[in-house]
């Protein structure tokens, strides 16, 4: 039996015409966005079977979740990707590329901008970017996988598998590696020797540099001491990745796919140097200049276990989802992955308030999630997972130094995740009655009333058709 409901609104009638008459009396238009009552995309391109689809401004995918289930709302997808191209256009972002993954429903796929201007190319979603500082997370989940199967401990120091190196202290630990409480130098970003490592990368872009190599080249004296202060260092990562090559006699490629990618199912990420780019690859730009003359060997190489990976959103969605939800690693190994030392910094929008293993606990607001960004020649990053919807999101741009662009284009995406608290009731048959819908100046108010099939909570959004939402 349904449950009838009456709301009175107060005020100036004519305020309230058009949307109610639309609603009641008028024939709905399937292209109409984002004020439409039925959206989806535009000229009849929307597939209900494959899931995939055209919105006017931008493509967009839905794609079936890695059980086959897809039941992807098409206005919700449309919103994502209307969202990426009004960032795109509003702060003038080079490209964009992104994934949302709700668990049970399926992904949305979209992108909007520029690869290439001459010739002009549009970006695809299935194009490859440098993921840079994300590349952490994934080391981070090797070593966690590497101490489930025993070869090492959080604890161990790295100087028991590393030799003496300048202004490396061997009683630091691989936990101080990975929660950024090492105290060391960052090369690439520290005094003039971070400067120094980008202009090899300009001057011999082909150089194929060694681990030790880049440590004899680019260090500098500690910043602190084991264990002090959390400080962002990308030489951690670097040490990292060579602690695991140490252990294990094998390249870090080939431990992701054993461990991680190959499991994951995840074909559209790699190591380059070890792996070759499969699929297009998003031109990078830098400070509005095309920089594909700067990314070779010696970029991917000096970047390394701290930022060389490449993927695409729709992997990157995929790995945040695996990562944050224990796909991958057992709740101890996740345990530890999410502890966290609380730290604050604010870049631009997005506020960083506690470092795990190369995961951040971040907030805007009153939003909470868990992720990272990254940044390197010609590409940005972020990596994000939105536990209040168990959304996974990825934003990926080809432009350099936008950290506003990068929060700016995933805080448009997260204010259309749904919440898990809130039953969703979207698929529920439901009457909209308004029982007075033309303007009457001798009575300033209206009825409107609805009816459902079961007792709800109800949200009522009343807009004005120029105003938009009052």
């Amino acid at each position: 039996m349904q449950t009838k409901r009456q709301l009175h609104i107060c005020g100036i009638l004519s305020l309230l015409l058009c949307v109610w008459h639309r609603v009641d009396s008028q024939p709905r238009n399937p292209n109409i966005y984002p004020h439409g009552d039925s959206v989806r995309p535009s000229n009849s391109s929307w597939h209900p079977y494959t899931g995939q689809g055209v919105y006017p401004t931008g493509r967009f995918v839905i794609k079936s979740d890695n059980q086959g289930r897809l039941d992807f709302d098409t206005v919700l997808a449309c919103k994502f990707q209307h969202a990426i191209d009004s960032v795109c256009s509003q702060y003038g972002i080079q490209g964009i590329s992104a994934a949302v993954l709700l668990p049970g429903r399926g992904t949305w796929i979209g992108s909007a901008g520029l690869s290439s201007v001459n010739p002009p190319d549009s970006i695809r979603s299935d194009m490859l970017f440098n993921i840079a500082s994300n590349t952490k997370s994934f080391i981070s989940a090797l070593i966690l996988k590497l101490c489930e199967e025993g070869k090492l401990s959080l604890e161990d120091s790295i100087g028991r598998y590393l030799p003496p190196m300048a202004y490396v202290a061997g009683k630091i630990t691989i936990r101080q590696l990975l929660t950024m409480k090492s105290g060391l130098w960052d090369y690439l970003n520290d005094g003039s020797s971070g400067g120094r490592g980008w202009d090899s990368i300009y001057a011999n872009p082909d150089r194929d540099w060694k681990s030790e190599e880049i440590l004899s080249a680019f260090m500098g004296p500690p910043k602190g001491s084991p264990g002090g202060t959390w400080r962002y260092c990308n030489t951690n990562l670097l040490l990292a990745g060579m602690v695991v090559e140490s252990i294990t006699h094998t390249d870090i490629a080939t431990l992701l796919h054993e461990r991680i990618l190959d499991t994951l199912l995840l074909r559209h990420t790699f190591f380059p140097l070890k792996d070759s780019l499969v699929g297009p690859v998003a031109k990078p730009w830098d400070v509005g200049i095309e920089s594909s003359n700067k990314i070779g060997k010696a970029f991917f190489s000096l970047s390394y276990a701290a930022g060389a990976m490449c993927s695409t959103a729709e992997d990157a969605a995929r790995w945040a989802n695996a990562l944050y939800t224990g796909w991958i690693l057992t709740p101890a190994s996740r345990a530890q992955l999410l502890t966290t030392a609380p730290m604050s910094l604010t870049r631009h929008l997005v506020t960083w308030d506690g470092y795990g293993l190369c995961v951040a606990h971040c907030s805007y607001g009153g939003l909470q999630f868990w992720g990272h960004t990254g940044g390197s020649i010609g590409y940005m990053s972020w990596i994000a997972f939105f536990p209040s919807s168990g959304a996974s999101v990825a934003v990926l741009l080809n432009e350099w130094n936008s950290t506003s662009h990068l929060d700016q284009t995933l805080l448009a995406l997260s204010q259309f995740l749904p919440t898990t608290d809130v039953e969703n009731i979207a698929s529920a048959p439901r009457e909209y009655v308004l029982l007075q819908n033309y303007p009457n100046p001798m009575n300033p108010s209206t009825t409107i009333s609805y009816a459902l099939p079961r007792r709800s909570n109800v949200i009522l959004t009343v807009s004005h058709c120029r105003a938009g939402r009052m």
